[in-house]
């Protein structure tokens, strides 16, 4: 319930919710009604989840999760990529303060068995053996490294922290552009398989000084004609005059015997 709380304030979510999860006694539904928090839900969402009749409380998850997955589809559309990417965003969120809290706690006992040392360490002064005193002193030095790693690692906890609310962030303002980013793109996705397909024809081909002038124009008419890179590799050979690559490259283009039989 501590990993909820932190991660519902930290998303600024309504003290009203964080209230309303906090009283839920069971704990299947509390996780439930947590995720649909994250999701967005307002309160009086929540409150008709979970005033839905059930025999049970098996009955009554089922309910509030297609409840949930109904809430989603509205917001983020038929898109799985996107929920998938969403769902990941929540359980790493949940992940890192659940990190957060195990270090907190191996910290806190250190600084208190630290504390503890330098007590022992004053009530030893009176003490003539100074190897003991050296060593108690060793071994403070290794508890307050052990407590600037710590901090270090708390540190870049944080830094995830910020990272992933930025990563959030930059999720809802795609999901506000859901109907002009899916087209751009896959547009920009098809540039770049564009542009890598050409640059390799080149380097293959064109830039080819094995290739005669003949042989690299015959080549790209192929291509221009709707030859695939891989297609043209199966024919294209500097050792062959244009007709025979011609009829090599319409023998790959008749079907085999086996699959004119099944035809």
């Amino acid at each position: 319930m501590r990993q909820h709380q932190a991660v519902l304030a930290w998303v600024d979510c309504a003290k009203e919710i964080q209230q309303f999860i906090e009283k839920i006694p069971d704990g299947l539904l509390c996780e439930l009604f947590y995720l649909c928090a994250l999701d967005g839900m307002k309160l009086n969402e929540l409150q008709r989840l979970d005033a839905l009749p059930a025999k049970d409380r098996t009955e009554k998850a089922v309910m509030i999760w297609k409840e949930r997955q109904i809430f989603l589809q509205k917001i983020y559309g038929n898109d799985p990529e996107r929920e998938r990417h969403r769902e990941a965003l929540h359980r790493e969120i949940k992940q890192m303060f659940a990190n957060s809290e195990k270090i907190w706690k191996k910290l806190e006992e250190g600084m208190a068995e630290t504390l503890e040392m330098q007590h022992s360490l004053l009530e030893g002064q009176k003490v003539t053996n100074e190897t003991v005193l050296d060593e108690k002193k060793k071994q403070i030095q290794e508890k307050e490294q052990k407590i600037q790693e710590l901090e270090g690692r708390i540190f870049s906890l944080q830094e995830q922290c910020d990272r992933l609310q930025k990563e959030n962030q930059r999720i809802k303002e795609n999901v506000k552009r859901r109907d002009v980013r899916p087209r751009s793109f896959r547009g920009i996705c098809w540039k770049v398989r564009r542009k890598a397909k050409a640059d390799a024809f080149i380097a293959a081909y064109l830039e080819n000084k094995e290739y005669s002038r003949e042989q690299k124009e015959y080549l790209l008419q192929c291509l221009e004609s709707g030859d695939s890179f891989r297609e043209i590799k199966t024919f294209a050979s500097p050792g062959l005059t244009i007709p025979m690559m011609e009829r090599l490259r319409n023998l790959n283009r008749k079907p085999s015997a086996g699959q004119r039989k099944e035809e």
